[in-house]
């Protein structure tokens, strides 16, 4: 009898028993997680020792609402810094939760604005990727190309052909002593400029630099510059748009009396380019036969891009961003009220472009919509290209190249 524990009837047997282990009749816990068998202290009993609304979860209780290590049911733990609300594990307040951990979207740089999407080095203010500036310095830098791996412009000042690898470093001079070159584009192999002077040149270099190779002399400040397969297409002063072999050899003049001519772009089959004075779009085909105008009635169009059957430009003088089908047929207005739009770049989905009084770089979707300000105050920005992650651009006067990830 004495061995078993019994219902006492008076405070001295009651601490006896105490005192003997039999502490389960005052429900005597000193771990506050322990489950406890003295049912009798709440009327809100789960009946498993546990006061409701905890439940057992191996050998303690524990509130499956709000219990980060037990959320929801029992063993379920919340990530670290992740609270358990309601049942399930959430982030507290504007923080949303991103691999694992909650984060502030707005000013995250490797989740800036949503999950995942990095600012590439850059910051994130206001759920926005902010600019980074690759490289001060330059002397007049103007058109600027991208590849996989590397960025190549032009310093039209101090006349030399850059390259630099995306993943940061120290820049390649790829060509010097070049009479203002202006114009950018590559193949596979090569890069292209133009040397924008009354008796210019169109060159090329290898993508991993030697020696520069004249393509044609004698040109009338040749502008804009595209190549596609076997050749290489040019704009300039005189009103012309040439061809020739990227192996070099005599010019071919395709289109004559266009006035001064700028911007120019290629396609598999065709060739677009912008009458500047004649205030015009045209187009040509590669495989021969006359040019075609898309656009006619426009305020100085100065650079061209075309992609997956969409031509855009800009037209400097009015401010505007147009595109026309490459088949033909009516033009629109992307966007308006710009201030001396320069050069124009696309993607699938997008075009952007540099206003070089404005000091902004714009987006707006080439199916329309509004345009949006993706960069201010930069320093008259001019070249502009794109890849799948970022933009780049040049601000001639400030010398720099700019970075922005989409």
């Amino acid at each position: 009898m004495y061995g078993q524990c019994m219902r006492p009837h008076g405070l001295v047997i009651a601490l006896t028993l105490y005192a003997s282990g039999c502490t389960w009749l005052l429900g005597v816990d000193n771990d506050y997680h322990k489950v406890t068998n003295d049912v009798s202290t709440s009327t809100s009993s789960t009946g498993s020792g546990c006061l409701d609304p905890e439940t057992v979860c191996g050998d303690q209780c524990a509130n499956t609402s709000i219990d980060p290590d037990n959320c929801g049911t029992c063993g379920n733990r919340c990530p670290a810094g992740i609270a358990c609300q309601e049942g399930a594990c959430a982030c507290i307040g504007t923080l949303i939760a991103c691999d694992g951990a909650c984060v502030d979207t707005s000013t995250n740089p490797t989740s800036c604005g949503s999950c995942g999407h990095s600012c590439l080095g850059g910051q994130c203010s206001d759920a926005a990727c902010q600019p980074i500036t690759l490289i001060t310095g330059q002397k007049g830098p103007s058109s600027i190309a991208v590849d996989s791996e590397s960025l190549y412009w032009a310093n039209s000042d101090d006349g030399t052909v850059m390259k630099m690898p995306l993943s940061g470093g120290s820049p390649t001079t790829l060509a010097s002593a070049q009479s203002s070159p202006l114009g950018v584009a590559l193949d596979s192999t090569a890069v292209y400029w133009t040397n924008h002077a009354a008796n210019g040149s169109v060159m090329k270099v290898a993508r991993d630099g030697g020696a520069s190779i004249t393509l044609a002399s004698m040109q009338n400040n040749p502008y804009g510059i595209a190549v596609m397969g076997p050749n290489v297409y040019w704009t300039g002063n005189d009103g012309a748009i040439k061809t020739t072999s990227v192996d070099g050899g005599a010019p071919t003049t395709l289109a004559s009396s266009q006035g001064t001519s700028t911007g120019i772009a290629v396609d598999a089959t065709l060739l677009y380019w912008t009458s500047f004075s004649g205030g015009a779009v045209k187009k040509l085909p590669l495989a021969g036969g006359g040019p075609t105008t898309l656009a006619s009635g426009l305020s100085n169009p100065i650079a061209v891009a075309v992609r997956a059957g969409a031509v855009c430009w800009t037209n400097n003088n009015d401010g505007t961003v147009m595109k026309v089908p490459a088949a033909g047929g009516a033009a629109v207005t992307l966007a308006s009220g710009q201030q001396q739009p320069e050069g124009i770049a696309l993607d699938t989905t997008s075009a952007y472009w540099t206003t070089s009084l404005g000091g902004t770089v714009m987006k707006v979707a080439i199916d329309g919509g509004p345009a949006t300000t993706l960069a201010a105050g930069q320093d008259q920005p001019t070249g502009i290209a794109v890849d799948a992650t970022s933009i780049y651009w040049t601000n001639t006067t400030s010398g720099a190249v700019m970075r922005l990830a989409k």
